[in-house]
């Protein structure tokens, strides 16, 4: 449905961008249609390798938080039980 509307809409940001009565409408109405039409401009972020440790911090943070909010023995590994029936028949 919401489809069926664009042909309208397209034409109605074009006239508003071409005629609008403020500056702000006209411009508002440009962007929407050259960012649909031609794409969004890429936006670059430079990330130092100091942002990337202070990141990993936080997460790390984060991730111990949660490991202390889960239950007692939810992270507690099994025994492996093979590796201990082996040691007691001497053939590690």
């Amino acid at each position: 449905m919401c489809r069926s509307y664009a042909p309208a809409i397209i034409k109605e940001l074009a006239r508003i961008a071409k005629h609008g009565e403020r500056e702000r409408d006209r411009v508002a109405a440009s962007e929407v249609l050259l960012d649909r039409g031609l794409g969004k401009a890429l936006q670059t972020i430079e990330v130092t390798p100091l942002d990337q440790a202070e990141r990993i911090r936080e997460l790390e943070a984060l991730l111990v938080g949660a490991a202390l909010e889960l239950p007692a023995g939810v992270l507690e590994l099994p025994s492996d039980t093979s590796t201990s029936k082996q040691a007691e028949a001497g053939q590690e």
